[in-house]
């Protein structure tokens, strides 16, 4: 009878250690997943900000683009209106009457003060 009390004991115990390292075990799996969904967590939260703080670069990359392309055709067109500008008080025409009266292109060319005109007094021209 004292020898099936001891064994029973001991299968008591040994049941009672993998009741034991069953529990053990459950919390050393859960512990590890909870403390790897953290450091992934907080992976994922780098990630995703480095991701929008990416996006917002270009975001603004595309905005400040967008703004020099304006300015310079904004320039391009003030450029283009002083030049014009220039052009008319270089010809004088501030009303356009000439342009007006003959067309567009009366300033162009004149034939009275662009013809080169051949001296036929000398003797090759005079037979």
């Amino acid at each position: 009878a004292e020898l099936r009390q001891r064994w029973e004991e001991r299968a008591r115990v040994q049941k009672a250690e993998e009741r034991w390292e069953d529990y053990m075990g459950k919390l050393y799996k859960l512990s590890e997943k909870k403390h790897a969904t953290d450091s992934s967590q907080a992976q994922k939260n780098d990630r995703l900000r480095t991701r929008i703080h990416g996006s917002i670069r270009t975001q603004l990359q595309e905005k400040q683009k967008i703004e020099a392309e304006r300015l310079a055709e904004e320039v391009d067109h003030k450029l283009a209106a002083a030049r014009e500008r220039r052009h008319q008080l270089q010809r004088g025409a501030r009303y356009n009457l000439l342009e007006r009266a003959f067309g567009s292109q009366a300033r162009d060319f004149d034939c009275k003060t662009q013809a080169y005109y051949v001296d036929r007094r000398r003797p090759a021209w005079q037979r």
